[in-house]
């Protein structure tokens, strides 16, 4: 493997990422070639700026918190990622960390993930694309303009549904993962949800043809959604819906139906009331669509 050609960006907000450097240092393949980018936010703008600082013909982008599960994780991310199109990518999932908390097993646990594990198709999802350790071609990143450094947070969804619109593919290995610690708070899963839900209705109104989420573009709808997950709010506390399931099964879970429910006001909150660079968005689209008329 011609290991020169692999360059790695960390985007680092304070700095310290010293942990994933000794992860990179344990891995079977010579990872000398990387950057940290530090104090640049959001990540987005972090792993677009590390992208152009490096030179080499394949990209990795990892978290200043990834631990990976196998010393060969990268090396073979990089022979599946060689072995497939050019415009295919390759993204490693994630479990919680061997030390969680009661709240963050309660309520970060995501079934999508266990999901890809599991599974014998190391395709997936574009919803399932993960930036915590994420490789593509680098020339295939240029020309698909990077990361939206736009958006609050899911600017690695957005990725890969930019790539799968234009005919690539997301795939994972099913054997290896990264660990991840959620915030072990409640006031940091609160804050945590907010910003992904923020960013989710960001993602949902960037591209409303994805399908991504449920489109609350007229205050009505907004309206409407709410009145619904309000009603929905006690059900959902007795069962678990996923769209993997066709039917909806018993599961008591009194704190992601809370969360889920805060979240809910959180992404309804961000299409009525969009923030600063997403209201540039929104009226660049509308003054876009009336020229059109």
């Amino acid at each position: 493997m011609d290991e020169g050609s692999v360059s790695i960006v960390i985007p680092a907000f304070d700095g310290n990422a010293q942990d994933v450097i000794s992860e990179l240092k344990g891995q079977s393949i010579n990872c000398t070639d990387y950057v940290v980018i530090k104090g640049t936010a959001p990540a987005a703008r972090a792993r677009n700026l590390g992208a152009k600082k490096m030179r080499g013909k394949y990209l990795i982008f990892i978290d200043d918190d990834t631990k990976f599960n196998s010393p060969k994780v990268l090396e073979d991310v990089i022979k599946t990622l060689k072995s497939r199109g050019d415009q295919d990518a390759v993204t490693i999932t994630w479990q919680l960390t061997p030390h969680s908390n009661w709240l963050q097993r309660r309520l970060w646990k995501d079934p999508l993930f266990t999901f890809s594990r599991n599974g014998q198709d190391a395709q997936i999802s574009w919803k399932e694309c993960d930036a915590a350790c994420f490789a593509i071609r680098s020339d295939w990143f240029d020309a698909l303009g990077g990361y939206d450094e736009e958006l609050t947070s899911g600017e690695d969804c957005d990725l890969g549904y930019r790539i799968t619109k234009k005919g690539g593919k997301i795939h994972t290995l099913p054997y290896y993962w990264t660990e991840h610690n959620p915030p072990r708070t409640i006031g940091g899963s609160i804050k945590k949800t907010f910003w992904y839900e923020k960013g989710n209705a960001q993602m949902a109104r960037k591209n409303p043809e994805a399908n991504y989420r449920i489109n609350l573009d007229h205050p009505w709808k907004a309206v409407l959604y709410i009145f619904l997950r309000t009603v929905a709010f006690l059900p959902l506390v007795f069962l678990k819906v996923n769209y993997r399931q066709r039917w909806p099964s018993f599961s008591f879970r009194p704190i992601k139906s809370f969360f889920s429910y805060m979240g809910a006001w959180a992404y309804t909150r961000e299409w009525l009331f969009p923030s600063n660079m997403q209201k540039t968005r929104v009226n660049t689209v509308r003054m876009a669509s009336k020229t059109k008329r």
